[in-house]
């Protein structure tokens, strides 16, 4: 202030000789009261435009002068009259609120969620944010950049950083359509490999779930930004096909047996066939798997075919009976017809011809053999020369083998006298020795004429009774 004071007349001398014609003397110097402003603000001070001379203690000479720190400032003026002035006054700085957004960001929130920007302070007694809301805090459900002006109780404002508000994607897990899998099936169902947590509604927490019944089922996923998606998905669980071939059969070569899987859409049989029904005539075990129209398929029980063969029956002719060693009943057959009561393994065959036998055996199998065709040739070498009908037992008859077969045969029997003295239309070996007339013939050598019947010569020739 003395250096003010000791300069101030060389200061004047000089104004006065710059100013010929010094302004008008004002009638006293004031630069207003005491300023208070917020911190960060500027205050001017004005000294009129009255004086010829305008110093300031910050050097300035300016009628005003703007200033930011706070103290005291003082003028001197000099008017034209060179007369002398000065003022004080002071500037106080008010300090200004700290506006702090809480979270300060930038926040990241997930799509439907919010986020409530807090810049509240008791301090504070009024806010103004970019969105236009004038309370402490404020509800953010969409993208954007936010700040807030506040107020204290001294009237100075301050503004926030910026806080950017971003929506994060909701992640989408997807499961798929509604679906059905086969009884004992399992289907793997898989909710996405970008997440960092699963939770499943049967409890399993991993990216993959293996299901093996019917369930709705729904799946939680959480990502790294902590947003969560949903997915659901149906599975039902359709019964597989029941198919049975029955029980297993046996039956006799020739015979078949028709097997049925029942009606479903495709077919894969153990012969290789794919048709609804297969006809089995063989030995074998048989199974088929079938597939529905749900896609489900299933196997069958084995069932067992057992085809069995009658052994085929061989004829055999031996002493004027036919046999045979195959079957446990029998039918025999004469060109083709079945002969009454001939149902033993052997027979004693009414006549020649054609002769089969119609076998069967203990499985109830049939069998027919060859024909056997009976046709026996009578010669005179086949007759005895003689027999002695004596009683005993032995010989007695005149036998012609094979007879059976010619039931139609006749005899006739001479004497050396040319008499005839037996004859039979019909003969069955049953001659004796005795005559028509019931008599015993002699011994001696007797002229016979036998005929066969139809077809065959007659035979004649000698034949000699001895007893």
């Amino acid at each position: 202030m003395q250096f003010f004071r000791e300069i101030l007349p060389a200061i004047i001398a000089l104004i006065v000789i710059c100013y010929p014609n010094p302004v008008k003397a004002c009638p006293v110097i004031d630069i207003g009261p005491d300023i208070s402003v917020c911190e960060g603000s500027s205050a001017t001070f004005d000294a009129g435009n009255c004086w010829a001379l305008v110093l300031w203690n910050t050097g300035a000479t300016t009628r005003t002068i703007s200033v930011k720190d706070s103290g005291m400032y003082v003028v001197w003026v000099m008017d034209s009259m060179n007369n002398t002035y000065y003022d004080t006054a002071y500037l106080f700085y008010l300090p200004k609120p700290n506006m702090i957004i809480q979270p300060s960001g930038p926040v990241f929130i997930c799509e439907g969620d919010v986020v409530k920007l807090d810049a509240g302070d008791l301090t504070i007694l009024a806010y103004q944010w970019s969105n236009g809301e004038t309370s402490g805090d404020i509800i953010v459900d969409s993208t954007g950049s936010f700040f807030v002006i506040g107020w204290n109780s001294l009237g100075c404002p301050d503004t926030s950083s910026l806080v950017f508000v971003g929506i994060s994607k909701n992640p989408s897990p997807d499961l798929g359509n509604d679906t059905a899998i086969c009884q004992g099936d399992q289907i793997i169902l898989d909710a996405g490999p970008a997440y960092v947590k699963y939770t499943w509604s049967d409890s399993n927490a991993t990216r993959r779930d293996t299901i093996q019944s019917a369930l709705l089922l729904a799946v939680a996923v959480t990502d790294v930004n902590g947003c969560q998606g949903f997915d659901t998905i149906l599975i039902s669980v359709n019964p597989v096909p029941k198919v049975s071939l029955g029980k297993d059969t046996s039956f006799c070569f020739g015979e078949s047996v028709l097997l049925d899987a029942g009606n479903y859409t495709q077919y894969s049989w153990s012969t290789g066939d794919s048709t609804p029904t297969i006809e089995v005539s063989q030995s074998g075990s048989y199974f088929v798997q079938v597939t529905d129209s749900n896609g489900c398929n299933n196997f069958s029980g084995i069932r067992d075919i057992s085809v069995f063969q009658a052994a085929v029956p061989i004829v055999v002719y031996s002493d004027g009976v036919l046999s045979t060693q195959a079957g446990l009943s029998h039918t025999w057959m004469f060109d083709g017809i079945p002969l009454a009561g001939a149902t033993s393994a052997i027979l004693l065959p009414p006549r020649r011809g054609n002769y089969r036998v119609v076998t069967v055996d203990q499985a109830g199998c049939t069998d027919t053999s060859s024909t056997f065709l009976l046709d026996f040739v009578l010669t005179l070498s086949d007759l005895p020369e003689g027999f002695s009908p004596n009683g005993d037992g032995v010989n007695d008859r005149f036998i012609v083998p094979g007879l059976e077969l010619f039931p139609e045969t006749s005899l006739k029997i001479v004497d050396r006298n040319g008499s005839l003295v037996f004859h039979n239309d019909n003969y069955q070996n049953e001659w004796n020795g005795i005559s028509d007339q019931g008599k015993e013939l002699p011994d001696g050598t007797y002229y016979f004429a036998l005929n066969p019947g139809i077809d065959f010569e007659g035979i004649t020739g000698y034949i000699i009774i001895s007893r």
